[in-house]
């Protein structure tokens, strides 16, 4: 196993991509480990001088949930595997299991895989001044491992120094994007910006999305979502703030497959429904599932998203819950119609049903009503209307059910 390390208190940006590209394509197959002052370590796995993979980082299973989501539409913790089946390089490993169950496309994999190595460029030359240490090694298991994709590592760090720069360019270049916008004071946000900039802001920033995260749930690129909030940022008026990894649910779902189906059946059971109500939401926009989960969530109620309005019956049989957000307007079917279709099954008779809708015109609230729509709430959401509708058709949670989902 061949090994060249390199110490050093901080490279230039230039100086540290020239320096990553030399290193790994010294090497044939292996790893290239890098670490900064803060302990923080990232990983760069490559073939013929081409990387296949990345992982570590501050952030790296909230990566690896939020790209899996973006790319494949899938959660991690609907993912199970057997306790022998563990990787050294265990993401790249899970992906190859999915293309071959079929649950995953070698063309979404692909873009799940590029985006994962230019976010971990990106943040290895963001934090250039404080890495100190870079090794690139040989490595047996990692040569067992089979690519999916070999993306050219000159390609990825151009590309990455190009983002950089735009990140420079915005004024955000001390922040990383893995850290959290949050609101400090919102009578100030109020006074100084545009009543829709300030409902936005105090809807998305809540100190517990990182700023990727709340790309992909805002569906905007990285740099746009900057461009928005760079100003209020640099006015004091939004302050990111570091929040922690998740928990390795792929690792805790090994060999769990049967005590998850146990517990989702308890999940839906009356008994369990009556002490914490479920809320589900059918709207094709990640945004408004992302506004209802912050509000909903810490009041204690379970809450489940759909965006995708022909799975909506499905899941509202699955999940059979207490309450139903249908977002008037989506592809393929209407709230109106998933409402109307509801109205006719017995057990949904008398569900709260609240069309929610971009427009409050009159037609549209009388179409609601009429399609059996029990209430009609406009966007953008306001959280305390939100609370105060689903208590008044739930009532109250009792004590022992106020728990974060």
């Amino acid at each position: 196993m061949a090994t060249a390390s390199v110490q050093k208190q901080g490279y230039s940006v230039k100086e540290l991509a020239a320096h990553l590209q030399k290193a790994i394509q010294t090497q044939v197959n292996g790893q290239l480990v890098v670490k900064a002052a803060d302990g923080t370590t990232w990983k760069l796995f490559f073939r013929v001088g081409r990387l296949f993979w990345a992982s570590g980082g501050k952030h790296q299973y909230r990566r690896w949930r939020r790209l899996l989501k973006q790319f494949c539409r899938l959660s991690p913790d609907a993912i199970h595997v057997r306790e022998q089946e563990l990787s050294p390089v265990p993401e790249h490993w899970l992906l190859n299991i999915l293309i071959k169950r079929q649950q995953v496309g070698r063309k979404e994999a692909s873009s799940l895989i590029a985006q994962t190595l230019l976010d971990v460029l990106f943040d290895i030359l963001l934090a250039s001044e404080q890495i100190q240490h870079v090794s690139a090694m040989g490595d047996a298991a990692v040569e067992k491992e089979e690519p999916i994709a070999i993306l050219s590592t000159a390609e990825l760090l151009s590309k990455s120094q190009q983002l950089l720069t735009q990140w420079f360019n915005l004024g955000l270049i001390t922040h990383s994007p893995d850290l959290a916008p949050r609101v400090p004071h919102p009578a100030k946000l109020k006074e100084q910006v545009s009543p829709k900039l300030a409902q936005a802001l105090s809807s998305l920033a809540t100190g517990k999305a990182s700023l990727r995260e709340l790309s992909v749930i805002t569906r905007q690129n990285l740099m746009a979502l900057g461009k928005l909030l760079a100003p209020p940022i640099q006015k004091n008026l939004v302050e990111l703030v570091e929040i922690p990894d998740i928990s390795n649910s792929y690792a805790k779902n090994r060999g769990q497959g049967r005590r998850r189906e146990e517990q989702e059946k308890t999940a839906s059971s009356p008994s369990r429904s009556k002490g914490n109500p479920t809320i589900l939401c059918v709207d094709d926009s990640a945004q408004i599932a992302y506004i209802l989960e912050q509000i909903l969530q810490p009041a204690g109620y379970r809450f489940v998203s759909v965006q995708d309005s022909v799975e909506a019956l499905s899941a509202i049989l699955k999940h059979k819950p207490d309450l139903i957000f249908l977002d008037l307007l989506m592809p393929l079917v209407y709230g109106n119609e998933i409402c109307t279709q509801l109205r006719r099954a017995p057990a949904f008779r008398d569900t709260p049903i609240i069309i929610l809708s971009s427009n409050a015109r009159m037609l549209d609230r009388i179409q609601a009503k009429g399609a059996g729509a029990t209430e009609f709430m406009p966007k953008p959401l306001e959280p305390a209307k939100v609370i105060s509708t689903v208590r008044r058709h739930l009532g109250e949670l009792p004590a022992l059910s106020q728990e974060t989902a």
